[in-house]
Formats: C-alpha cells, structure tokens, sequence
C-alpha cells in the first residue's frame, strides 16, 4: 500500500525503518561493548566499581562487605522458608534431612526420589 488516506504512509514506513535501524546499532553497539570490556562480569559486578570508585577506610570497607553478607542472607533465608513451605517440610524434617554422614548416599536417596 503505497498511500493511506493523509498519504504520509511512505514517509512513516521509511521513519520506522530507520528508528529500527538505529536503535538496533545502538543495542548491538552497547553489547559489543560489554562484550569485549568485560565477557564474564555481571551487571551488579559492572556497576559496584562506579558506586565505589572512591577512597575508602578499612572500616568502611568491611561495614559494606558486613552490609552486602546480610543482604544476601536474608535473600537466602526468604528462599529456604518459601521452599520449606512448599513442600511442608517441619523444622525436625528438615534437620533430620541435614543430619546425614555420607553426602553422597544422601544425595542418591534424594535422586532416587524425584
């Protein structure tokens, strides 16, 4: 269709055209980037140099590191108290589970069951 109505249909299918071009570059651009500064490091790793990229005291440092260790114990307790209730497990269960001798063994049980 080579006209609409208001006749502008070329014109904005030509407009579309190159706003995708664009931004595709800019998307592939962005990830080349990425890519080649840093192919293993995570987001959060790329954005803490930023947000540290100043002098800090030992104490500062270790009260950030003490900061973030809470951070993701507290992620890490959420995610055992969701899966414990999931599968409506009790506390005994639970560590009546953890108390194994032979990790192994206890891990082939585990496999066996699923």
């Amino acid at each position: 269709m080579p006209f609409s109505q208001d006749g502008n249909y070329q014109s904005r299918t030509k407009l579309t055209d190159r706003l995708f071009s664009l931004s595709l570059y800019i998307s592939l651009s962005i990830l080349a980037i990425v890519m080649v500064v840093s192919p293993r490091l995570t987001n959060a790793q790329l954005a803490l140099p930023e947000m540290f990229s100043f002098e800090m005291s030992e104490a500062e440092v270790l009260a950030m590191r003490q900061t973030l260790m809470q951070h993701f114990r507290t992620r890490l307790e959420e995610e055992a108290q969701k899966a414990i209730q999931q599968k409506g497990l009790t506390t005994a269960q639970l560590e009546e589970q953890m108390n194994v001798e032979n990790r192994t063994e206890r891990l082939d049980q585990i496999r066996a069951a699923q």
